[in-house]
C-alpha cells in the first residue's frame, strides 16, 4: 500500500532508524580505545556479551518511544489541521483512510527499532564470537527467557527474537502517537504524551512484567516462558488498534 511505503521509504523513518543506531552505538564510539582496535576487540567477546552495552548502557531505553514516532505519528493531526483530509475521505472513504492509517503506523513504528536493532546486532555478530557450549554465559542471561537459547545459531537466535521484540514496542508506541493524533489533532501533543506515559508506566511498574522497558529488552527475570512479553506487546498492539479504529472513525465523521 502506497501510504506504508511512503511511510517506511521515508527520510523520516532514515532519521529515526539513524538516531537509534547512532545512540545504541555510543558507549562504542565514544571508547577511544575501542574506536582503534575494533575488530580485534570484538573478537574476544561474543555476540551475546557484546549487545549488552547497546541494549543497557547506551541510555536508549529512556527515550525509546520517541524514534517510532517519528515516520508517521503526528501524519494524521497534521491532515486533520491542513483540511488535506477532506480531499482524501471522499476518494477512499472512510473506513480505507483509518485502515492505511493505523497499519503504516504499526508497521513504520515497528520498523523503526527493529532496523535499528537489527543494524547494530549484525555489526557486532559480524565482529564477536559465536556463544558455543564452553562459552560463559553472562549474569546478564541466566534466569531470562533468553537463557535456553543461547547456543541456538551461536546466540544469533536470541539477537533475531530481540529484533522482533522491538519491533512490537516500536508498533505500540506509534499507534500511542496515532491515538493521541485521533484524540486531539495536535502534532505536539502526539509526541509528548506518548513520551509522559511512557515515563510514568516505566517509573510506576517497577517489577511489573508490562513494564515499557521490559518489554523492550525481555530480560527480566519474573517473565515465566518466552511468549510472554511476545503476548503482552500484542494484546496491547490489539487494544490500540480498536481504540485508533474508534476515534479515528469519530474525527473522520466529522469530515
Amino acid at each position: 500500500m502506497t501510504e506504508i511505503r511512503n511511510a517506511v521509504c521515508s527520510w523520516r523513518m532514515a532519521l529515526a532508524v539513524f538516531l537509534v543506531v547512532a545512540i545504541l552505538m555510543n558507549p562504542f564510539y565514544l571508547d577511544v580505545v575501542f574506536l582503534k582496535n575494533m575488530w580485534r576487540y570484538m573478537s574476544h567477546y561474543d555476540v551475546l556479551d557484546l549487545i549488552i552495552d547497546p541494549m543497557a548502557a547506551s541510555g536508549f531505553t529512556p527515550f525509546a518511544c520517541i524514534f517510532p514516532m517519528i515516520p508517521c505519528g503526528i501524519r494524521f493531526a497534521e491532515e486533520y489541521n491542513s483540511n488535506y483530509i477532506r480531499f482524501t475521505l471522499p476518494r477512499s472513504g472512510r473506513i480505507s483512510y483509518i485502515t492505511r492509517k493505523i497499519l503504516a503506523n504499526l508497521i513504520a513504528g515497528g520498523c523503526v527499532t527493529a532496523f535499528a536493532f537489527a543494524i547494530v546486532f549484525t555489526f557486532l555478530a559480524i565482529g564477536g564470537k559465536a556463544v558455543t557450549p564452553d562459552t560463559e554465559i553472562s549474569e546478564f542471561y541466566v534466569n531470562t527467557i533468553w537463557m535456553p537459547y543461547v547456543l541456538i545459531w551461536g546466540g544469533k537466535f536470541v539477537l533475531f527474537l530481540k529484533v522482533l521484540l522491538a519491533f512490537l514496542h516500536g508498533a505500540i508506541w506509534s499507534l500511542m502517537a496515532l491515538l493521541v493524533s485521533a484524540i486531539y489533532t495536535n502534532r505536539y501533543a502526539a509526541i509528548v504524551f506518548p513520551f509522559v506515559i511512557y515515563q510514568v508506566l516505566w517509573n510506576v511498574w517497577q517489577g511489573k512484567a508490562i513494564n515499557p522497558v521490559y518489554l523492550l529488552r525481555g530480560d527480566w527475570a519474573g517473565y515465566s516462558a518466552l511468549y510472554v512479553p511476545y503476548a503482552i506487546q500484542g494484546l496491547v498492539i490489539l487494544l490500540l488498534v480498536i481504540l485508533n479504529g474508534i476515534f479515528l472513525w469519530r474525527k473522520c465523521n466529522g469530515k
